[in-house]
């Protein structure tokens, strides 16, 4: 999956880096971090842009990418644009909640944020509570999911939204909307940072520009992947010493799931 979205890229003079655990997985591993189950790569939001009407005209049918805009109505969208492999099939397991989908490569947006520090900090919680207040919209899809990893903050947002039904009127497509409004409202090409805002770390993933410049080929696998040219600052602020292996307990497949059927044309290699 990840070659033919590398190819479209570079056909295409897209500019996208990898990032997150795959980013972590080309500096320290050459590759997927063993116990790692997905790719992540980001594209500037211009590039994001382009590259979301390209893929869905010229991916294989096989593949199907979706952003919330095609989700409107479902229980529980995702904002970023997600590429599934429809030939295969797979079981999520999160807590009690089961969920049958397909094997995934996730694609984020990278949104500019202001070059001016007050105008970055301003900005910077505006999008933190946007972005709260989507999560509470989402609650009943959210409270199983990764419940023991959040943080204590998130953990006592939550349990005030299960008191209190905060938030349970409001429509999730709409937040969506909105906070994608408020992403937009800095030109990327004009500002100097940028921040990947439905990332897992959230301003743990805001950065210089300068950070990740033109990018850097670096080996993954049999290929290679473009990664910030100021990787180990990247990823120093996302997780600190990265460089030494989690204890072994803290090594799980992030995601819990079981493959039921990889289907006929689909392979576990490259």
């Amino acid at each position: 999956m990840y070659k033919q979205v590398a190819e479209i890229c570079r056909s295409e003079d897209l500019r996208f880096y990898a990032l997150g655990g795959t980013l972590l997985g080309a500096v320290r591993h050459g590759g997927f971090i063993p116990w790692d189950d997905d790719i992540d790569i980001a594209l500037p939001r211009p590039d994001y842009d382009r590259f979301v009407g390209i893929a869905k005209r010229e991916l294989p049918s096989y593949l199907v990418p979706k952003t919330y805009r095609d989700e409107q109505g479902e229980s529980h969208p995702m904002f970023i644009c997600i590429i599934k492999d429809t030939r295969t099939k797979i079981q999520l397991n999160h807590a009690n909640v089961t969920e049958n989908t397909s094997v995934w490569l996730d694609v984020f947006p990278l949104d500019a944020m202001p070059s001016n520090t007050l105008l970055r900090t301003v900005h910077k919680y505006r999008l933190l509570y946007e972005r709260m207040k989507i999560q509470f919209s989402m609650y009943e899809e959210n409270v199983h999911q990764h419940r023991e990893n959040r943080p204590l903050h998130e953990r006592a947002l939550m349990k005030f939204r299960e008191k209190t039904g905060f938030g349970s009127q409001w429509d999730t497509y709409e937040l969506m909307c909105h906070i994608e409004r408020t992403l937009r409202q800095y030109d990327y090409e004009r500002e100097g940072w940028f921040v990947n805002m439905f990332g897992a770390y959230k301003f743990r993933e805001m950065f210089p520009k300068e950070w990740f410049g033109n990018g850097i080929e670096l080996p993954f696998e049999d290929t290679t992947i473009p990664c910030p040219v100021e990787y180990n600052k990247v990823l120093t602020q996302m997780y600190g010493d990265y460089m030494t292996l989690p204890p072994e307990e803290q090594r799980g497949q992030q995601h819990r799931m079981t493959v039921i059927s990889l289907g006929e044309e689909s392979s576990c290699e490259g």
